[in-house]
């Protein structure tokens, strides 16, 4: 799969793996809409963007496990179509488990599991219209 013209929807975009893989596809011809909870992290990254010649990526500032819906109507009002979504936000805890306490496992559960789930549901529809991937 080529990614000239795709649009990739990027959750986690604002650091890391994300930043990176956005920062690549937009490379490779991708219109990447890029979400993340930092807002200047995001501006990073998309200056980022501009400088390795990709066009001007879609940032959303959002929480994945409240804006699922949100997330993916602005990526699809702004660029009329969805190809591929990576779901790449996650957090990790490196606690001792008998010191875990259920609130961090829920917030954890949340983040890496329930909108992963949640925005996966929100995208089907976009991506069988282009036959695109998760």
């Amino acid at each position: 799969m080529g990614f000239e013209e795709k649009v990739v929807l990027i959750t986690g975009g604002s650091s890391g793996i994300g930043a990176d893989a956005a920062i690549h596809l937009a490379k490779l011809g991708a219109k990447v809409s890029i979400v993340g909870r930092n807002a200047k992290r995001l501006e990073d990254v998309a200056k980022q963007i501009k400088i390795a010649g990709g066009s001007t990526p879609l940032e959303i500032v959002a929480d994945v496990t409240k804006d699922a819906k949100r997330i993916v109507d602005e990526t699809i009002n702004h660029f009329g179509k969805l190809d591929v979504l990576l779901n790449n936000a996650g957090i990790t805890n490196n606690g001792r488990i008998q010191d875990l306490k259920i609130k961090d496992f829920d917030h954890l559960f949340d983040i890496n599991v329930r909108s992963v789930i949640i925005l996966t549901q929100q995208c089907i529809p976009h991506l069988e219209k282009t036959k695109g991937n998760i």
